[in-house]
């Protein structure tokens, strides 16, 4: 789910302005409000993914499973986020 809420995310500027599917584009929100919400979601759903992941006490490679739920994907979710509001600014400057 985590993926398909990311793609949806850095989709959303280009999606809503080319008028393609986006579920996040039928949200009733200001485009703030609405990245908060979403960037909250994202951050649920990774710590509940570490949580399940501690609970599988896995060793094999569990320093970098970890690493990836910890900081990749917080670091994918900032980098999304960033594109948001990029997307968002053009597209102010043009309206």
């Amino acid at each position: 789910m985590w993926i398909y809420v990311i793609d949806a995310m850095d989709d959303y500027e280009m999606d809503r302005k080319q008028g393609k599917f986006n579920p996040l584009v039928y949200i009733e929100e200001d485009g703030n409000a609405l990245l908060d919400k979403v960037q909250k979601m994202l951050m649920l759903m990774q710590m509940d993914l570490l949580i399940k992941f501690k609970e599988m006490n896995q060793n094999k490679n569990a320093e970098l499973i970890e690493n990836i739920l910890t900081y990749g994907m917080r670091n994918s979710m900032c980098k999304a986020a960033d594109h948001w509001r990029k997307g968002k600014i053009e597209n102010e400057s043009f309206e």
